[in-house]
């Protein structure tokens, strides 16, 4: 993300109830802890999740080469605000940021329909593709 508040805020790993109706009760219990704030009911991320997180500040569309690669990219509700063509260059510098097989989720309301270059659709639902050259997916 662009924004350190953005990044802080996720760095803390705090969910609220509303955030989470759409994780299963399974993943919730696994992986969160229930804690009472003053602000009513929260949910708390489990450390050995966010502890493999790594949290960057970063203008995504300058296209900077990190050193690594990444198994999983959050894009979520960023590729509305592109044109065409920024949003051709933007998936491009996705599709080089991830790992072969790695998985790229956007919003509810983004797609890239079935397929985009390496990227192919593997849940509708979520808008959840997976980067792949095999003919497989």
């Amino acid at each position: 993300d662009i924004s350190h508040e953005a990044i802080q805020k996720a760095k803390k790993g705090i969910y609220t109830n509303d955030s989470m109706k759409e994780i299963s009760d399974y993943y919730e219990n696994k992986y969160f802890k229930k804690q009472k704030t003053h602000y009513g009911h929260t949910n708390l991320i489990d450390d050995r999740i966010k502890n493999k997180i790594e949290f960057v500040v970063e203008d995504v569309t300058l296209g900077h080469k990190l050193p690594y690669k990444y198994d999983i990219i959050f894009c979520r509700y960023l590729l509305i605000y592109f044109n065409r063509v920024n949003r051709h260059k933007f998936l491009k510098i996705l599709e080089n940021q991830l790992v072969e097989n790695g998985i790229l989720i956007l919003g509810k309301n983004e797609t890239l329909f079935n397929s985009w270059g390496s990227f192919k659709l593997i849940d509708s639902r979520n808008r959840i593709y997976i980067k792949s050259h095999s003919k497989l997916y």
